[in-house]
C-alpha cells in the first residue's frame, strides 16, 4: 500500500486487484472521550502557560441546546478551565446569515476554539466559523472560500460532536451552506 501526507489528510492507494486501484484520502483523526482533554489538546497553552479563562465558543441549534445535550459539554469546558459561550442559532441547511452571525460572535469573544456540537449543519456552520474567526484570516470574506481549495490559512482549533448518525460532517473538510 502506498501512502502519502497531502495538506493533513491521509492519501492511500488501495489496490484491490491487478486492474483496480483508487485514492481514498483520511482526515488524521483523534478519538478522545472528553471535551475538556480535547479543548486542551486543541487550545493549547497561551502565554502565561495555561489555557485558563480561554474563550471557547460552542456552535448548535435551539432544539439541540434545550435538549439538553450541550450540557456536558459546557460543563466539561468549563472545569478545564477555559470559559464557555454558545451560538445555537443554526438553522437546517445553514445560510450564509448563520455562519456571519456566529463567525461575528466568535470575534468579538476572541474565541480560541471552536466545538460543533448537533447535526452536520451544526458542524458545517463550525468548520465555517473556525476558519473564518481565524486570526490572520480577516482578509478573505465568506464568499471567496466557496469551492476547493480556496481557503488561506489557518483556523481555529476545531472539535466535532456528532448528535446524529448519517452526515459524516465532522470528518470531512467541507461544509454546505445555502
Amino acid at each position: 500500500m502506498l501512502q502519502h501526507t497531502i495538506n493533513n489528510l491521509l492519501v492511500r492507494k488501495v489496490t484491490f486487484s491487478n486492474w483496480t486501484a483508487f485514492w481514498r484520502c483520511y482526515q488524521r483523526l483523534a478519538i478522545v472521550a472528553s471535551v475538556a482533554e480535547l479543548a486542551r489538546r486543541e487550545v493549547g497553552t497561551s502565554a502565561s502557560g495555561s489555557t485558563r479563562g480561554a474563550p471557547v465558543l460552542l456552535i448548535t441549534d435551539a432544539g439541540v441546546r434545550e435538549a439538553g445535550l450541550c450540557d456536558g459539554a459546557l460543563r466539561s469546558i468549563e472545569e478545564a478551565g477555559m470559559t464557555a459561550h454558545i451560538y445555537d442559532g443554526t438553522l437546517a441547511d445553514p445560510p450564509e446569515s448563520c455562519v456571519l452571525e456566529a463567525c461575528a460572535s466568535a470575534r468579538e469573544l476572541g474565541a480560541r476554539a471552536i466545538v460543533g456540537l448537533g447535526g452536520g449543519s451544526c458542524m458545517d456552520v463550525a468548520k465555517a466559523v473556525a476558519f473564518l474567526a481565524a486570526p490572520g484570516n480577516a482578509t478573505q470574506t465568506l464568499g471567496e472560500i466557496y469551492g476547493v481549495d480556496r481557503c488561506r490559512g489557518q483556523r481555529l482549533p476545531l472539535v466535532q460532536i456528532p448528535t446524529t448518525a448519517g452526515t459524516g460532517s465532522e470528518v470531512t473538510g467541507i461544509c454546505i451552506l445555502t
